[in-house]
Order: C-alpha cells, then sequence, then structure tokens
C-alpha cells in the first residue's frame, strides 16, 4: 500500500498581512485602554502622595498645636526692604546669609515616615547658603522623596540647579506645593511684604503683605495678598481656619514647564522648579514652595521663560485637571475648567467666600 501523504499547507503572503493588520487593530484599540488605565493608577498614586502629606500636617497640627509654616526663613522679602537702617532691613543682615528656607516639607518629614532625611538637617536657623553645597544639607537637597513626585509629571528626577546662584548638583524636584494666596497674580509678589511679630521660630518675624483689587466675576476684591493657610514663619491653628477646612486647599500639584537650557535658575532668579526641603537662598523664591489659586489650572503657557505665571500657579500632567488636597485631609480632583470665583474661595484660609465645587 502507498503511504498517504499529504503536504502541510502554509500561509499564503495575503493571509500573513491579513493577520498582521488585524493584530495592529487589536494593538490600536486596546492601547489607549491601558493608557487610561495607567493614568488612571497615575492619579489616583498622587491622590494618595497628597493625602498622606495632608494628614502628615495634621500629624504636626496635633504635636505643634498650629499647622506647619510655608517655610522657616529670617530675611523678609528684599535686602534692604524697608530703607536703609529700618527693622527690616537690619533682620536681614548680614544678607544673604538669612535668606536660607526649611520647607513645609522638611517639617513634616517626621509624620511621613522619613525621619532619617530630617535628622538630616537641624532643626535650628538655617545656615547660610553656602552650607547647603556639601554634608549632610546637601545629601538632604537631592534626596528622592517617592511622597513628593507625582508619578505623572514629566519632571526630570534630577537637576543641576542654579537657584539665585547657588550651584546644587543632583537637587531632587518636588512636584507638591502649599497655597500661600488667592489673589497672587505672577510670580514678581511671591515673597513681598513687611516684619510682623515676632514667631515661635526661633523669634523669626512672620511675614505680613499688603493687600490689593483683583476681579472675580466682575466685582473688584481687594484681598491681602498672602491670604492662604500657610505663610512665612506663621503656622495656624485649625480653630483659625474659619473658612471651613473643607472648603480651604492646602496642597496642590505643578510640573515644571521649562526645561529647557537655562532652566536651573541663576543669580537674578529664584529658579524654575518645585523643591522639597530647603531652599539655600530663598530671595523671591517661595514660588519653590507654594502657590497661588489665582492663576487658572493649568495654564497654556507658549513662552513659559517670559510668562512666569506658571511658577506661582498649580498645575498637572494629567488630563483636564489637578489634584488638590484640602485641610480636612480630602483630595479632590479640580478640572482645569475650575471657576475664578471657585479658585478664589479656597485659596483663602478667612476670606467668607462661598465655596461651590460640586
Amino acid at each position: 500500500m502507498k503511504a498517504d501523504r499529504r503536504l502541510a499547507r502554509g500561509f499564503t503572503l495575503i493571509e500573513l498581512l491579513v493577520v498582521i493588520a488585524i493584530i495592529a487593530i487589536l494593538i490600536g484599540l486596546l492601547l489607549p485602554a491601558v493608557q487610561k488605565v495607567r493614568e488612571a493608577a497615575a492619579r489616583a498614586s498622587c491622590g494618595n502622595n497628597l493625602k498622606q502629606l495632608t494628614l502628615a500636617m495634621h500629624g504636626y497640627e496635633s504635636a505643634n498645636g498650629l499647622l506647619p509654616p510655608a517655610c522657616v526663613k529670617k530675611a523678609l522679602q528684599d535686602p534692604n526692604s524697608g530703607g536703609a537702617g529700618s527693622a527690616q532691613q537690619i533682620n536681614n543682615s548680614p544678607w544673604p546669609d538669612t535668606t536660607a528656607a526649611l520647607h513645609w516639607s522638611y517639617l513634616v518629614l517626621p509624620y511621613v515616615e522619613q525621619d532619617n532625611v530630617y535628622r538630616l538637617v537641624p532643626f535650628a536657623p538655617p545656615p547660610p547658603p553656602a552650607t547647603w553645597q556639601s554634608g549632610t544639607y546637601l545629601t538632604a537637597l537631592t534626596t528622592k522623596l517617592k511622597v513628593m513626585r507625582c508619578p505623572s509629571t514629566t519632571d526630570s528626577e534630577t537637576y543641576a540647579d542654579n537657584s539665585r546662584g547657588i550651584p546644587i548638583a543632583g537637587r531632587a524636584p518636588a512636584s507638591y506645593a502649599v497655597v500661600l494666596s488667592n489673589n497672587v497674580t505672577n510670580n514678581n509678589h511671591n515673597d513681598d511684604g513687611g516684619l510682623g511679630g515676632p514667631s515661635r521660630f526661633f523669634g523669626f518675624f512672620t511675614l505680613v503683605s499688603g493687600s490689593q483689587n483683583v476681579t472675580i466675576n466682575g466685582a473688584t476684591v481687594n484681598a491681602r495678598r498672602l491670604n492662604g493657610p500657610f505663610g512665612q514663619n506663621e503656622g495656624f491653628a485649625f480653630t483659625a481656619i474659619i473658612d471651613g477646612t473643607s472648603n480651604t486647599a492646602a496642597l496642590g500639584e505643578r510640573y515644571r514647564y521649562n526645561n529647557a537650557a537655562g532652566s536651573e535658575g541663576n543669580s537674578g532668579h529664584g529658579g524654575w522648579g518645585t523643591w522639597a526641603v530647603a531652599s539655600p537662598q530663598g530671595q523671591n523664591g517661595h514660588n519653590a514652595f507654594g502657590g497661588s489659586t489665582f492663576v487658572p489650572f493649568n495654564p497654556v503657557i507658549p513662552a513659559p521663560a517670559s510668562d512666569t505665571r506658571h511658577l506661582i500657579g498649580f498645575s498637572s500632567r494629567h488630563t483636564g485637571g489637578l489634584n488638590m488636597s484640602f485641610l480636612d485631609g480630602s483630595v479632590r480632583f479640580l478640572r482645569d475648567s475650575t471657576s475664578d470665583a471657585t479658585r478664589f474661595a479656597i485659596g483663602s484660609h478667612a476670606g467668607g467666600e462661598i465655596v461651590n465645587l460640586d
């Protein structure tokens, strides 16, 4: 008998191309879904970071009776603010030795299981700028803190920072800033003000700002510039949050708009980024740790080197909005379309505005 021999039939070229086309179509259909799942996970992780940081502020308040200040810094505004021989000018001397700032994020480190980083920098009057370029001070500035970084950010892992002419190689950026104001319109006024009273922080004076008129929904409103729930050398008790903790924003996101050459800062600028732990030289640099809710969320800025609203506003790489925490510990995703009135209302701690977040 003859063996039944049957030749195995292979794929024709046309059939192979059809299969490849089907696979490509399936991948094209699945990829957006996968990307949406990843972004949802990143947004949730970011929100969890903000919740941890805000609850850390609660822990700090429980231990100290006050929320942490935005920063601890002796110098107020510029070297000769107040005029030659004034109390403010004397307070700021010798310049720039008084300009380093401990950030709010430094103060809450023990409450987010980062006591090892907290201990790198003594809780004492911040030393002169040059001190931060070496030793444990430099280690603190270059330590990457997962809780301070949004998974969706496009910021680099580190920067060769040169803010105010103080080179810090390998400085780790941060994604979160406290609310300083509901009416500061640009980055030029982020630390403007005069001497208040002595604080519990080494007797440093608080920063008292002037007021300005802003227009909200066609109405002119006069507000103190730095009226948020966090101030220089000034922490508030929860009882001072008259607007209510659920109505008062605490922390918001920010990413770096300007990643071009020169964005590391220079001797005439406070830098282009947001940072954790401390600022070696904090003059005109409160944008390094704080922001204003007056600026629309995620503004479109074609020329970030000249239009620096992004330095004081809040922004994110999430689609359509950003995460923001409130002083009650809640975290909400606020849309880019959030109204001027709502942003104004959530940015003050005792303004009496009506908040509508529905």
